[in-house]
């Protein structure tokens, strides 16, 4: 009778605690897949309590009996608790086949129950005993497959908690097969805590590491004993002793000596019992200021990124006693995304390259600065729509946690940290420890990516310049077989054109077009000729001619191919201190092609009637004797800037289509060959060219100066050298108007 009349009041408080526990579930912003299938539970097990209650408390009303009732209970919920399992651990493609087998099964054990179609109460309750053992063993073996497939502390934590629910509604069947209300009463209990346990361990997503709550426990317990036994200890001893003579106010003196005693020594005990426990159910502990210490001295001066990520978890490994980590590199691309290349620290990690959005999700949430594990990833609904690329990334690399590395407001690095060999999950010191060695890093890290990229552009550099000789072998391949193949009809040309204009005479009509034709053929012969020198040059192939050479009269001989241009345009040409220069070793004809260049150049940048002298100059210096010949004008000048440019190949200062078509004519047109032969030629014969003018100037016409110096002797040529006196020759004229 007491079972009958208190009943309805623990199944009222029920319903009250199943109604709480459905609110918190409804009130959430969004409700999650897992959530629904709690919502099913929670509700199911509502409408058959109410159902219970509704017959206890109104008779009248024709329901079924009250052990059928009672039966449901049992079997419905616990069906639904499979299902919901199955959610819980992420299968949710079998839960609904789950559902939909055991509703029919559980229809079939319903109607066997009542008669229909065919009297069988017996097996109904074993239906009904299958089902209930079907259901919370196969969500038992869920979670234990699921649980050995788990690495990550956090979810083996979620995993926990379910079992530990599994248990609580074994043992609340179990009770409910005792007789009495105590026996009844803690049946039900259990089934609360359970249905509110299962809630809180899906809506609290970062739910307490049970093991740690147990543990902290088990020290609370230990101390407490440790603690009481130490005052009864105490408080037998004195006892025993007695001392029957001893006053009251003798006995208070040693109350209050032995309490003065107990509160100097308790603390001191207590603290070193507290961590002698503490090492015992926790593990060794560590000393953060060493370990930064160790890390900061371990991480500096390297300037290597492998050498780098190995030093910083050789550390981080051997406090953390991880599985494997690894040094994470961020760079940004310019456009928008970001790269995260892995570089392995510790044990056997994906070095796959990632490329993802620089205010993406991933990155945002890095960009925070505090500690991410995985476990948010797989479980957060902020995560649930990154894009496949990057879950499937974080799920290959098998890291527990990543720590972001700041440079400012700039993240360029994580250290990324796999389980602990130990299944610890990381705890709120371990993350601050974390988070302060990420700082640690950022100048090493900053230093090694500065010499890495440094490496990276010194390669390129290096590639680029292999491409240009290889562009520039090409070139002057295409210059050397051209010329070749020019050199042959060129010659037919010219000679045909010259027998042409034997036959027509002067008188001829058509002599002033045989003449251009043959002044043409001469010019484009010359340049023909001037690029096969300068491929000569750039493979290595031109020959010098040694003998002793008299720069004077090689100079003569390049002004008087001249003479004609030089009437032509009006300039004088100035000559001296060139006679007491003394002879040296080099290639004469060669010579005269260079000065005959240089003297060109200036008449075509020298507006007419202008002065072009050249002088010359010896110089005896500590590696021998130097001879200085300078050609200078008063043209246009060159620009400061095209001064290291121009004795480049094909380059030409100025407007090119401002140019004239006439070989020496003001600004006159030309392949842009001669200063580049002219260098290639005085390199030859190891001397040095350069050109000095103040800037380029139509207009007041600065002039410009072009310095030829060159030794004696070539190097490694010793003779007996005799004294030579250099003094200024005699003033000699070409072209004078």
């Amino acid at each position: 009778m007491a079972m009958q009349t208190t009943s309805p009041v623990l199944l009222s408080i029920e319903v009250l605690i199943y109604v709480v526990l459905m609110l918190q579930v409804l009130l959430r912003r969004q409700i999650e897949e897992v959530e629904e299938y709690l919502l099913a539970y929670l509700g199911l097990s509502l409408i058959l309590i109410l159902l219970w209650l509704t017959r206890l408390t109104i008779h009248a009303m024709p329901m079924p009996p009250v052990e059928a009732i009672v039966s449901w209970t049992k079997v419905v919920p616990a069906l639904a608790f499979g299902a919901l399992t199955m959610a819980f651990v992420r299968q949710t493609r079998w839960a609904p086949a789950w559902l939909m087998g055991s509703v029919g099964l559980f229809a079939l054990s319903v109607a066997l129950q009542f008669g229909w179609p065919l009297e069988g109460p017996v097996v109904a309750l074993i239906i009904r005993v299958l089902l209930w053992s079907l259901a919370l063993g196969g969500a038992t073996a869920i979670v234990l497959s699921t649980y050995r497939r788990q690495t990550s502390p956090l979810h083996r934590n979620r995993l926990h908690y379910w079992l530990v629910i599994l248990v609580l509604l074994a043992s609340a069947e179990g009770m409910s097969l005792g007789t009495g209300f105590v026996v009844q009463a803690a049946s039900r209990v259990l089934r609360w805590a359970a249905a509110g346990l299962a809630t809180y361990a899906i809506l609290q997503v970062h739910a307490p590491d049970l093991r740690t709550l147990v543990r902290v426990a088990l020290r609370f317990l230990a101390l407490t004993g440790m603690l009481s036994l130490i005052f009864f200890g105490i408080l037998t001893a004195v006892q025993r002793v007695g001392w029957p003579t001893i006053t009251q106010r003798g006995s208070l003196l040693l109350t209050s000596l032995i309490a003065l005693v107990m509160a100097i020594l308790l603390p001191g005990l207590l603290n070193l019992s507290g961590d002698v426990l503490s090492r015992l159910i926790f593990g060794a502990a560590y000393d953060e200021q060493e370990v930064v210490r160790h890390y900061s001295q371990s991480v500096s001066n390297i300037l290597d990124i492998d050498r780098l990520a190995a030093a910083a978890f050789d550390v981080i490994s051997q406090v953390f006693n991880l599985q494997h980590g690894a040094l994470v590199l961020i760079q940004s691309t310019g456009t928008g995304h970001s790269t995260m290349l892995p570089v392995r620290g510790h044990g056997n990690v994906s070095t796959q390259l990632l490329e993802v959005e620089t205010f993406g999700t991933l990155m945002n949430r890095f960009r925070q600065g505090t500690p991410f594990a995985q476990y948010d990833i797989d479980m957060l609904p902020a995560y649930r729509r990154i894009p496949e690329t990057e879950r499937q990334w974080s799920n290959d690399m098998q890291m527990e946690l990543f720590v972001p590395i700041r440079s400012q407001d700039e993240v360029i690095g994580l250290l990324a940290l796999g389980p602990r060999r130990s299944g610890e999950p990381f705890r709120r010191n371990d993350l601050n420890l974390l988070s302060t060695l990420a700082d640690q890093t950022v100048p090493a890290l900053k230093n090694a990516q500065m010499v890495q990229d440094m490496r990276r552009l010194n390669l390129d550099i290096s590639q680029l310049n292999t491409e240009l000789e290889s562009m520039n072998r090409t070139k002057t391949d295409f210059i050397g077989i051209t010329s070749h193949e020019l050199r042959t009809p060129l010659s037919q040309v010219s000679g045909y054109s010259e027998i042409l204009a034997e036959e027509l005479g002067a008188n001829s009509p058509l002599s002033a077009f045989v003449d251009g034709l043959v002044k043409g053929t001469a010019r484009l012969t010359e340049i023909v000729e001037v690029m096969l020198d300068v491929s000569r040059l750039d493979v290595g192939k031109l020959t010098l001619k040694r003998m002793s050479v008299d720069l004077h009269h090689v100079i003569q001989g390049a002004a008087e191919e001249w003479t004609q241009a030089l009437q032509e345009r009006g300039h004088t040409l100035i000559v001296e201190g060139l006679e007491a220069l003394p002879t040296l070793e080099g290639d004469q004809e060669r010579l005269q092609q260079v000065f005959s260049q240089l003297i060109n150049n200036a008449i075509k940048y020298t507006p007419d009637g202008g002065l072009i002298e050249i002088t010359g100059q010896g110089h005896a210096e500590s590696s021998g004797l130097f001879v200085e010949v300078i050609v200078e004008d008063n043209g246009i000048g060159i620009d400061q800037d095209d001064q290291h440019r121009i004795f480049d190949k094909f380059y030409r200062t100025g407007d090119l289509m401002k140019h004239s078509t006439g070989k020496t004519k003001f600004k006159g047109a030309g392949p842009g060959l001669g200063l580049s032969l002219a260098k290639g030629i005085i390199d030859a014969h190891s001397g040095r060219v350069w050109v000095e003018s103040r800037g380029h100037d139509e207009e007041s016409c600065p002039g410009s100066s072009f310095h030829v110096l060159l030794p004696v002797r070539p190097p490694g040529y010793k003779p007996e050298m005799a004294d030579t006196i250099v003094r200024r020759g005699s003033l000699g004229k070409w072209g004078s108007p």
